[in-house]
């Protein structure tokens, strides 16, 4: 199966199942002994039927009894271990899966952002993980190993009346013509619902970030309608999902329903010509369903995997992602000298040009301050800086040596950003401030009264959370945090993007003094 082949060749391409090779050789041999046991079970009740009910044997019927009992009570315990080790496997490969893919992200290229909101890239990492992870569901996992049910049951059945069988394996041609359909029909369902999906996860995301604007514009009535509409296309292929597996069960349920009164019917016309017995009708519906359901189990995992190679599709898109290069030298310290522009152009398309051969200079140890109106290219000019972005024409140079030749990693650690609208991790004040660092008590309280975060701390503490990206202080509160930060950083370069937009005068004027107090001390 391709599918199957592409799916195994994703998994081994990021080592998802290096760690779990070991616990699926552990659940195959506890599924192969109980599949053994699975296999008696029938033969017992035969015995129970005819040697004991049939000639009112009750000794018989307590003895064949008591060795069913155990032998089921030993598959209970095998299948209760097995199924705690196939949960570990399905969970550790969905964490594996969210792992890689927000790992990823954190390398990827800045410009990937820029296509998908947070919410929809985290939507869709959610969702694909877990239908990978469904590879380790019951069905799935232990599908291949019916094959051995499947050949138990037709040498039980063989083995009570052939002829009979022959007919009951008639009915596979007919499943193998229902799956590839059914297949077929959830894999083009699957395409539509995850498109539709990230068309209302970003509605909805945008609609939420612009409620301001909503409430105040009295669009409701409008977003509304959008709304319906979205969710109303998106639910209606998501009923489609839900009916198909249904739609397929029944089919199963139909054709196992049309053997078994099969069996009933040539059962007793087999026991007429005594040919058969009552325990022999009775094992020979058991196996058959040995048989007839295996054969669905397996037959159903194409079409399961039908609507899991949508999502393997969209996660190795996203995999396979452009990410920055960390493979350059780390010899930083012997790079002296400031950041330098030259002759840079920069376009995002071939209407929008930002720069044209510009050429300008950071000094080192020193605090620079981009102003300038909105639009002129600010927060380009930063994004180029910090090589979030890479030039189109030209070259950064920080002394001598090009940025490209210096590692990505080792040059960000040398510069402190405080941008106009700056981010705040869901922390304390105090981690907000370290960045998770260790730092003096002594040099938190200073940098903290220098900019004026004095009062705060001293009323909600530095183990205060400021919540999601801040939202729990004002903007000017979380401006102060990171042009402390910044200062705590003690990084060779402090770039302030409009740092100060959001504070009152007497705070400016404050941090400005702060600020050219450090630039006096070399800063």
């Amino acid at each position: 199966m391709e599918e199957l082949k592409t799916i195994k060749s994703f998994l081994k391409k990021y080592r998802l199942l290096d760690g779990q090779r070991r616990r699926l050789l552990e659940v195959s041999l506890f599924s192969f002994l109980s599949v053994g046991i699975t296999m008696l079970l029938p033969r017992v009740t035969q015995k129970i039927v005819d040697d004991g009910l049939i000639v009112l044997d009750i000794d018989a019927v307590i003895l064949w009894c008591a060795f069913y009992s155990a032998l089921f009570l030993v598959q209970i315990m095998l299948d209760y271990v097995r199924e705690r080790k196939r949960i570990n496997i399905y969970l550790d490969v969905k964490k594996e899966l969210n792992v890689v893919a927000i790992m990823r992200l954190w390398i990827a290229k800045y410009t990937y952002f820029s296509k998908k909101k947070t919410a929809e890239i985290t939507n869709d990492i959610s969702y694909d993980a877990e239908m990978l992870a469904s590879l380790f569901d019951n069905e799935m996992l232990f599908g291949f190993t019916q094959i051995f049910n499947i050949i138990g049951g037709c040498f039980g059945l063989a083995l009570i009346n052939i002829k009979m069988m022959l007919v009951i394996l008639v009915l596979f041609p007919v499943k193998v013509l229902l799956v590839k359909r059914f297949s077929k029909k959830n894999r083009e369902t699957s395409d539509v619902y995850i498109a539709l999906t990230e068309k209302s996860v970003g509605f909805e995301t945008d609609s939420l970030d612009g409620v301001k604007e909503i409430k105040i514009y009295g669009l409701f009535s409008m977003f509304e309608k959008k709304l319906k509409s979205i969710l109303g296309e998106t639910f209606f292929e998501e009923r489609t999902l839900h009916v198909l597996p249904q739609m397929n069960v029944a089919v199963d349920n139909f054709l196992a329903q049309t053997a078994v009164l099969f069996i009933y019917i040539v059962g007793a016309l087999e026991m007429m010509r005594q040919n058969m017995s009552l325990g022999s009708i009775v094992a020979f519906i058991t196996y058959s369903a040995y048989v007839i359901g295996p054969i669905s189990t397996i037959l159903n995992i194409r079409y399961k995997i039908a609507g899991i190679i949508p999502s393997e599709e969209r996660l190795s898109k996203l995999l396979e992602t452009n990410v920055e290069d960390y493979s350059q030298t780390k010899d930083f310290k012997n790079v002296q000298g400031g950041i330098s522009f030259k002759n840079v152009s920069f376009a995002y398309t071939a209407e929008r040009t930002i720069f044209r051969n510009l050429e300008a200079e950071i000094k080192e140890n020193d605090i620079t301050a981009i102003v300038g109106d909105n639009g002129c290219g600010k927060t380009t000019f930063i994004n180029l800086l910090l090589r979030l972005y890479e030039p189109d024409k030209g070259d950064i140079f920080i002394g001598e040596k090009s940025l490209k030749n210096v590692d990505l990693e080792v040059f960000r650690e040398n510069i402190a950003f405080v941008a106009q609208e700056p981010f705040l991790f869901c922390d304390s004040i105090k981690n907000n401030l370290t960045l998770y660092r260790k730092v003096e008590e002594k040099s938190i309280q200073k940098v903290c009264y220098k900019c004026g975060l004095a009062d705060l701390v001293k009323d909600v503490s530095l183990d205060y959370n400021v919540g999601e990206r801040g939202r729990r202080l004002s903007g000017g509160q979380r401006q102060k945090i990171a042009i402390a930060r910044a200062i705590l950083s003690e990084r060779r370069y402090i770039i302030l993007d409009e740092a100060m937009s959001n504070i009152d005068k007497s705070g400016k004027k404050e941090i400005s003094d702060m600020l050219v107090e450090l630039k006096k001390q070399g800063r």
